[in-house]
């Protein structure tokens, strides 16, 4: 039991979810994903929640805390995208689920008809679906064998849903045209436009083109889909959508055998009432009409990923820092004011932190970030009142309450922040707060291997000591579900005898019934025979 456990601990990563909220700074929600590729996977949905779209309860009220998805069935989920109003989802078997409010078809189930709950798209049932991504008013879905399929409202005459015609389609058609017999890795909705990456690297966009989201060189829509030619013969890694803009990573390089190198470029233009920019191409020259190179404090960066707001632009480099840029409105740049940037700025909030991805919303941002597991005796134990967790209780390191457990990060009478772990009955013992992470000191090697070593043989100590404590726990439970099935057993038992002695009283009262009715029909005989006879005397 005890070798179990350790095996458990040991597999767990700590991941911090953060988002910029109204005053520019991050706020620290945390949460324990799994790296086991076989452990169900789970979603957690909070924040401005538009008209109950990704509130799984029937009230269409706010969800201003993390709280667990509501389904009848269990969703092992590997991918999940948000619209305005609308969420869809991606299992590890394939399959595609969607709720939220409906709207010309974008929910892909055929009818019209809200969802408060995740709702299986029964179209794609035999299509095995890898990704999706969510407009405002379509949604994309990407297979693994490469095809994609559009649904959605198709009816503003943009060619939105690429299929060449102005038309709404309730349920997923595939893409067909210029994408017959291409692969497609990765795909991207914006609110008016969409944008596809090929397995050749090749982009191509389709929908609106105003402003020159579309990257063409012109303003003019497309009904389907057409390769983007300023960046023909270029690799195209990943590609993300705005509003009015698009941006994309690129591969490139700079002379044969020398190693690859990612930039980005973007294209399109932010559209207001009253037409003001907010600078979310990261480059004041650009006229928006076509793809353009972003440099500036980009230069020498490696772009690993990239994700557009509505008017705002994050990006995640080799690094692992993350710069930001476009409209500052809400804190949502995470630059800790509401100015607007047109060149990519780091932010510096996140500099000492280990980003594992960034991901834009509307009008705010959120990034994943790593962290360790806590070991050692507060690993068994609340710090908070002292007693042991059970079986079916969980912490979490981090700053914040999240689902009732709360584990905070505080000093107790060192300058080293510590972590915590606390019972969900003593969250508000341990206030929330969040500390700086401090950079390591140089050591020489001699030094590091002693506290190494000293670190290692003090952890194995207590780790082994707390699970032991939790070996002990787990005992008392099992023993105690013994006694349980003990006593239910018990309760079969006396059961089956009271049944057996209903059916005996039953078979004799069948008896009963069955004498007295033979004894009825010979006295009815008797009576019959009898009557016959004094008939025929009286006769005679």
């Amino acid at each position: 039991m005890v070798a179990l456990l350790k095996a458990l601990v040991a597999s767990k990563k700590r991941i911090q979810l953060m988002k910029y909220c109204e005053e520019g700074k991050p706020k620290f929600r945390s949460y324990t994903f799994y790296d086991d590729t076989e452990s169900l996977g789970g979603e957690i949905l909070y924040d401005e929640i538009i008209d109950g779209a990704v509130n799984p309860n029937p009230i269409k009220n706010d969800v201003l805390t993390p709280k667990v998805v509501e389904s009848h069935v269990v969703l092992d989920v590997q991918q999940i995208a948000c619209g305005v109003q609308h969420i869809a989802l991606v299992t590890r078997q394939g399959e595609v689920f969607t709720w939220g409010e409906e709207s010309g078809g974008r929910l892909g189930h055929g009818i019209e008809k809200d969802f408060s709950r995740p709702r299986l798209v029964e179209f794609l049932a035999l299509t095995n679906i890898e990704f999706v991504a969510c407009g405002e008013f379509h949604t994309s879905a990407l297979s693994k064998s490469g095809d994609l399929y559009t649904w959605g409202d198709g009816t503003h005459n943009v060619g939105l849903l690429g299929h060449g015609k102005n038309c709404s389609h309730w349920i997923p058609k595939r893409v067909s045209g210029t994408l017959e017999s291409l692969h497609v890795t990765s795909v991207a909705c914006g609110t008016w436009h969409s944008a596809v990456v090929t397995s050749t690297g090749s982009l191509f966009t389709f929908g609106d083109g105003t402003f020159g989201a579309l990257g063409h060189g012109d303003h003019e829509s497309v009904a389907y889909p057409k390769e983007v030619q300023s960046l023909r013969g270029l690799k195209s890694i990943s590609v993300s959508c705005g509003a009015w803009h698009t941006a994309a990573i690129i591969e490139t390089t700079s002379h044969p055998g020398v190693s690859s190198s990612r930039k980005l470029f973007t294209w399109g233009h932010v559209f207001t009432m009253g037409s003001t920019e907010y600078g979310q191409l990261g480059d004041p020259q650009s006229d928006g009409k076509r793809s353009r190179l972003v440099q500036d404090t980009l230069v020498g960066q490696f772009v690993e990923q990239i994700s557009c707001g509505t008017y705002h632009v994050a990006v995640l480099t080799g690094r692992n820092e993350v710069f930001t840029w476009g409209k500052g409105a809400n804190g949502r740049l995470g630059h800790g004011d509401l100015e607007d940037r047109n060149v990519p700025t780091m932010v510096e909030a996140l500099k000492d932190r280990h980003v594992r991805s960034i991901v834009c919303g509307s009008n705010y941002t959120a990034s994943i970030c790593i962290h360790r597991w806590v070991a050692g005796p507060d690993l068994s134990f609340c710090t908070a009142c002292k007693q042991a967790f059970g079986s079916l209780e969980n912490g979490m390191t981090g700053a914040d309450v999240v689902n009732g457990v709360s584990l905070t990060r505080r000093a107790s009478g060192s300058s080293q922040p510590k972590d915590r772990r606390v019972r969900n009955s003593s969250q508000v013992l341990l206030p929330s707060r969040v500390d700086p992470v401090r950079p390591h000191r140089n050591l020489s090697l001699t030094q590091y291997l002693f506290l190494h070593s000293q670190a290692n043989s003090a952890m194995s100590m207590a780790a082994i000591d707390s699970l032991q404590a939790a070996n002990e726990i787990l005992t008392q439970q099992v023993s105690k579900l013994h006694n349980q099935v003990k006593s239910l057993k018990q309760k079969t038992d006396t059961q089956d005898t009271e049944i057996q002695k209903l059916k005996k009283t039953a078979q004799e009262t069948t008896s009963l019934a069955a004498a007295g009715s033979s004894k009825m029909f010979s006295s009815s005989a008797n009576c019959q025979g009898h009557l016959t006879k004094t008939v025929l005397d009286d006769h005679t």
